[in-house]
This record gives C-alpha cells, sequence and structure tokens, in this order.
C-alpha cells in the first residue's frame, strides 16, 4: 500500500525533540505503547507545510529563519488534534520550502477560526473591524482573550474555560507582549481552542488567509 505523505519540521541540524536526528531517507519508529500525542507513543507530523508553520510557536517553537521542513512519508495516522498527527513510523524523504506567514496572517486565521465558534455580537463586531482593518493596533491586545472565550462558550467545557484564563493570566502576559513570536503562539493557541470547541477546519481558513494575499 502507498504511503501517504505529511509534513515534519526540525532544526536547523535536522533534529527534534530529546535530539531524534532526521535527514533524507531517515526512517524513525516510536518507542513508547499507545497512541497519545506528546510522548513517545508517536511521532509528530502535520497535514501540511502551511500548518506546521502556523503551529510551531506552540509546538516545537524552532527558529523559522534556520528551521527545516520535510516532506514526510507515514504508513498510517493513529492519533491526531486540531493542529498536529500522529503516527507510529515515519521517514523524512526530502527538504522542502519554507512557506512565509505575517503576523497579520496568524491572528487572522485565528479571529477566523473563532468568528466560526462564537457569536456574540461584541465580539462578531469586533472581529469584524479587525478584519477591515478598521480596529486599531492598541485594540488588538484583546483579540485573544476574545477567542479564547468563544471557544470556552462554544464547547460549554471547564477546561476550556481554565485554559483561556491560564493563557491570559499576568504570568503569561508579560512574555507575549514581547516581538513576533508571542503574538503567533497566541494565534496558534486560539485557533487551536476554537477548531476544538467548533469544529473548525483550521486547514482551510489557512489556505484562504494565505490565498488573499
Amino acid at each position: 500500500m502507498k504511503k501517504k505523505v505529511y509534513y515534519k519540521l526540525t532544526d536547523k541540524n535536522g533534529r527534534t525533540h530529546g535530539g531524534c536526528q532526521w535527514g533524507e531517507g531517515v526512517e524513525h519508529k516510536a518507542k513508547g505503547k499507545g497512541v497519545k500525542l506528546c510522548s513517545s507513543a508517536v511521532i509528530h507530523c502535520y497535514s501540511s507545510p502551511e500548518l506546521a508553520v502556523f503551529a510551531n510557536p506552540v509546538h516545537a517553537n524552532f527558529d523559522l529563519q534556520t528551521a527545516q521542513l520535510w516532506e514526510f512519508e507515514v504508513d498510517r495516522i493513529v492519533s491526531r488534534d486540531t493542529l498536529k498527527l500522529g503516527c507510529k513510523l515515519g521517514k523524512t524523504i526530502r527538504r522542502i520550502r519554507m512557506p512565509k506567514m505575517s503576523i497579520d496572517q496568524r491572528v487572522e486565521v485565528a479571529i477566523r477560526c473563532a468568528l466560526l465558534a462564537k457569536q456574540d455580537p461584541t465580539f462578531v463586531s469586533w472581529a469584524n473591524k479587525w478584519l477591515s482593518k478598521e480596529a486599531g493596533a492598541a485594540e488588538a491586545a484583546d483579540w485573544v482573550d476574545e477567542a479564547a472565550e468563544a471557544a470556552a462558550r462554544a464547547a460549554e467545557a471547564a477546561d476550556w474555560a481554565d485554559g483561556a484564563a491560564k493563557a491570559a493570566g499576568a504570568a503569561e502576559a508579560a512574555d507575549w507582549a514581547d516581538g513576533a513570536a508571542g503574538w503567533a503562539a497566541r494565534a496558534a493557541k486560539a485557533a487551536d481552542w476554537a477548531a476544538g470547541a467548533a469544529d473548525v477546519d483550521i486547514q482551510a481558513i489557512l489556505e484562504q488567509v494565505l490565498k488573499e494575499d
């Protein structure tokens, strides 16, 4: 059976978590038992180059100026969440070009995801203003709280609310205020919450936003 190609990010030396070395034609098998993501039971990958780049700030957080993106051959996907996939056996085939994604594009993806999860009139009005570039830069700091709240309300689950509260907490706010990396992480987290809450197809929204520009 023909193996399907997915995508994998590594650091500039072709390595991932724990120093696992990848390269052209290099294959690895997960050592752990089960199919739990973020464990030794699976090897992580992504369904598209764009999703790999979008999710990077809340996953491996590689420096995208030097990171490597690979076509990744997989036997089968055994687990998934809104952003990443897990397999038992995978092989990096060849390096490919890293998609370019601006901070504004990342923020737009998150807001569009949140709009599908939340219909509160105040948020919808604010989001539409942002998308039409009417909202000022000073208002942008509020968007991640709104997106997280959207997921919390749509899912009606306590853990979503807890996650949103922690994300907006003072301890993390200071770090997120610093530079583009903080905005990129906020975008990925908010889109992830919204997707989990309302069955949002982040890939489709990514394609829409990137195509517009």
